[in-house]
């Protein structure tokens, strides 16, 4: 499952086109965190993501030395307009959540297929993230239906390293996941100036883990507070 945010516009606000392969379809774990396949989570974290200095000497030195660092295929994609959405080649498109979808959002959280990997938020968590600068909360549409969602989380430390804190998509096995991954770093990358862009995966599920190292994602290092859960991190992609 995958998804994307922003910041409280309206549902006019023009649409942004995601390129879409086939791959695996993805689920986000018990913290919003995106996953493809796994068991039941683990009990909810208490805080909503974990802190940590991708940046710094120690981040370098666990970075895993056997994992290649692909150049990511959204390098290939120009940066959205700065005043109307672009469109982009494939059929899956994103739009910033509304308080108007949030009974949707919620829905497939707690879907039977997705709610051993999402942490169901109330209505209250999600309309902070609707109104945080740092934060971008996006619809995933696709032929003008929605189809998941996404949070993208720290746009605006000084760091640049962002998040993809959340990614849920209702239509699994057909390309959307990856399409959204790769749209959701795009908008790390080229909205948001970021240096590295991470997420967590749970280290049972393979085909997640498959699905990010076939994206170029690395393995940083484990959580702290979460041993279970894996941090991977996406440099930058090179100047063409």
């Amino acid at each position: 499952m995958i998804t994307a945010s922003g910041v409280g516009s309206p549902l006019a606000t023009p649409c942004t086109k995601m390129t879409c392969t086939s791959s695996p379809s993805s689920q986000p774990d018990r913290a919003g965190r995106n996953v493809i396949t796994g068991s039941a989570a683990a009990p909810r974290s208490t805080s909503r993501r974990e802190s940590f200095d991708f940046m710094s000497p120690e981040a370098t030195r666990r970075r895993h030395p056997l994992v290649p660092r692909p150049r990511h295929p959204a390098a290939t994609i120009l940066s959205r307009d700065s005043c109307a959405s672009r469109m982009l080649p494939g059929v899956v498109t994103w739009r910033p959540t509304t308080e108007a979808d949030l009974d949707y959002v919620m829905g497939l959280e707690a879907a039977p297929e997705n709610a051993s990997f999402v942490t169901q938020w109330t209505r209250e968590e999600h309309l902070e993230s609707l109104s945080n600068p740092d934060e971008r909360h996006l619809i995933v549409l696709e032929d003008g239906r929605r189809v998941g969602f996404v949070i993208l989380a720290d746009l605006t430390l000084p760091s640049r390293v962002r998040q993809i804190l959340r990614i849920v998509i209702e239509a699994k096995g057909r390309g959307i996941g990856r399409a959204t991954l790769r749209e959701a770093a795009r908008i790390c990358f080229e909205e948001h100036d970021a240096a590295r862009v991470w997420l967590d995966v749970r280290e049972e599920n393979a085909r997640a883990r498959h699905l990010y190292a076939s994206e170029g994602y690395a393995f940083e290092r484990r959580s702290e507070t979460e041993p279970w859960l894996l941090i991977l991190s996406l440099d930058r992609p090179p100047a063409p």
